[in-house]
């Protein structure tokens, strides 16, 4: 006696009368009316949030990475004139916003406003991507909010680099999505050529930070549910498939190897890896609990909440399994849509997997950068978000009342709740540009008639966030040396301490040592005329000018040497106390 299969038999079209077809074909009706109503109401808010922040200024990180780049196109050497700790990946979108501002002639900030649209616009289109046609406003629901969620977090993470790379592996998890079918035809070289874009996807990530190489275990669920395919998925062909995910991870390492050959910068970034970023990281690490608590914000939290109730639902109904998702066709789908992958099936099984691994890769990677910020969530958040609108999307094509309803809850606390408030908290976004024009004013005060030449090489600060590279950079001057973070200068406490302890003089970081070391030999042989040293010392403090007293040498360098012109307090903002003291050299004579 021949036997049904059993995903056959579990999602076999129940027997019904006419008047339970005709109330599932008014539920239907009902769920796709209700779809493109939805789809407005996000393509409303996600065009109003887009038109309330199309004057933000060019600020924060973004500003610094700006900096950066241009130094280098004044010719320093990054890593070893330039002081900074960014992996090459992440000079790459300032270079091209920095490159199409210069050759259209337009303002650097406008076109990195529009960048920041465009990256969150190729992360939807990725998510889409993944949904597939048939799951269309999961793929919308994902992207939208994850672009109002990103315009939540403000003006100073417009462009951040956790942005970027969240794009980056949201296309390399849809190019590995879109290469299973090629798994049964493996004569072609389709799939490969695939593979390999998944893993230059993910090395172009890793290349922004390297927490992200982690990412390329996502290719395991597909190398295991591909040993169910023709050739049974042999030895062979993993060993393609690995050796071409490896070869197109290799791509941007060696692209960002030439680049500092280039440069002759090989050894500088050797140093930074292994003296100066471990030092990074271990400044104002937040406990681990908190950082777990700190991965959701109250919004996301209760999306999870009805996630997790909306899987349980499921399983218990029996009628749609979690690993339907992708396909996730309620009965008699199955029969409606030739050629569409059954439910249970090896392809689906592998893209629940590789779902559920990324968003655990995102939380793994928020927790191990151990800060907490903001934009640190966003793999972590943008995969949590296509994975819930997938897994409502299955449940209100269940033909159980509880799913559905559930479903729905999840899908009407997108759209009516998590939108709004974030569209609201983009329209009262602000940032301490004050702070910003007050150092811009005071350095074109004591520059006298010539104003920005001669602050051309003729000014350092000593800060990283509070603006003072802001400034320079809308004044288009250069520092008088290559110090960017002040971090390496004061030292701080380490092991996720916030407190304002001295470490030892004799037991001082050789990060903070070889800081102090390039920056007295810069200074000694080509002592600025102007000097902006901002209140508050990033991460962790202490603030109200004490940072001085952490180097005792410059501290009494600076009173011999310069005398205080000018203080401002701010009021304390996002990025800190906002307060800065220009000082000028005492033997300046104006030219």
């Amino acid at each position: 006696m021949s036997r049904q299969p059993a995903d056959t038999a579990e999602y076999a079209l129940p027997a019904t009368s006419r008047a339970g077809l005709a109330g599932l074909t008014r539920w239907e009706h009902w769920r796709h009316t209700s779809a493109l109503l939805a789809t407005v109401v996000l393509a409303a808010c996600a065009m109003a949030a887009s038109w309330s922040s199309r004057h933000w200024p060019l600020v924060n990180d973004a500003a610094l990475m700006h900096y950066v780049v241009l130094l280098m196109q004044a010719g320093m050497t990054p890593y070893r004139d330039i002081g900074d700790i960014n992996l090459p990946g992440a000079y790459v979108p300032e270079w091209i916003s920095t490159l199409l501002a210069r050759t259209l002639g337009l303002c650097l900030a406008s076109v990195w406003r529009l960048m920041d649209l465009a990256a969150v616009v190729l992360a939807g289109l990725a998510m889409l991507r993944i949904a597939g046609r048939s799951r269309w406003f999961a793929g919308v629901f994902a992207g939208t909010l994850f672009a109002l969620y990103h315009g939540r977090d403000g003006i100073g993470q417009a462009g951040q680099r956790d942005l970027w790379l969240t794009m980056l592996l949201l296309w390399a998890v849809a190019v590995l999505h879109s290469a299973w079918p090629e798994t049964h035809n493996r004569t072609t070289g389709r799939w490969q050529g695939k593979i390999f874009g998944f893993g230059l996807l993910v090395g172009a990530a890793t290349m922004i930070k390297p927490f992200e190489a982690m990412f390329l275990v996502c290719l395991l669920p597909w190398l295991a549910r591909a040993a169910g395919g023709p050739a049974g998925g042999t030895a062979l062909f993993r060993g393609r498939a690995l050796g071409m995910a490896a070869a197109g991870f290799s791509l941007p390492l060696l692209l960002a190897g030439c680049f500092l050959a280039h440069w002759g910068a090989l050894g500088a970034l050797a140093f930074v890896l292994r003296v100066d970023l471990p030092y990074h990281v271990l400044l104002a690490r937040v406990p681990f609990w908190q950082l777990l608590r700190a991965s959701s914000i109250a919004s996301v939290a209760k999306l999870e909440l009805l996630l997790v109730a909306c899987w349980v639902a499921c399983r218990i109904a029996g009628r749609v399994q979690l690993s339907g998702i992708l396909s996730g066709s309620r009965p008699g789908d199955l029969h409606r849509r030739p050629g569409f992958p059954k439910p249970g099936s090896s392809r689906d099984r592998a893209c629940e997997r590789t779902l559920l691994l990324a968003v655990l890769l995102g939380l793994v990677s928020f927790v191990a950068q151990g800060k907490g910020f903001p934009y640190q969530r966003y793999p972590f958040v943008a995969f949590l978000l296509l994975y819930s609108g997938l897994q409502f999307t299955a449940a209100v094509r269940s033909n159980r009342q509880l799913p559905r309803a559930l479903g729905v809850a999840g899908f009407g606390f997108g759209v009516l709740l998590m939108a709004p408030s974030y569209l609201r908290a983009v329209e009262k976004a602000q940032w301490s540009t004050p702070t910003i024009a007050a150092m811009e004013q005071a350095l074109l005060r004591e520059a006298g008639p010539q104003g920005v030449r001669a602050l051309d090489g003729e000014v350092q600060c000593l800060d990283l966030i509070t603006g003072c590279t802001d400034a320079l950079l809308h004044l288009g001057a250069r520092e008088a040396t290559g110090t960017v973070y002040d971090e390496f200068l004061f030292p701080q406490a380490l092991a996720g301490s916030r407190g304002e302890t001295l470490p030892p003089p004799g037991d001082l970081p050789a990060a903070v040592l070889h800081g102090q070391q390039q920056f007295r030999e810069a200074l000694e042989a080509h002592p600025p005329r102007d000097l902006i040293i901002t209140e508050w010392l990033f991460p962790q403090g202490p603030g109200r000018y004490r940072k001085l007293e952490l180097w005792p040498w410059f501290h009494a360098y600076l009173a011999a040497h310069y005398r205080l012109a000018e203080q401002h307090d701010f009021v304390r903002a996002e990025n800190g106390p906002m307060g800065f003291r220009l000082y000028v050299r005492r033997d300046e004579t104006f030219r």
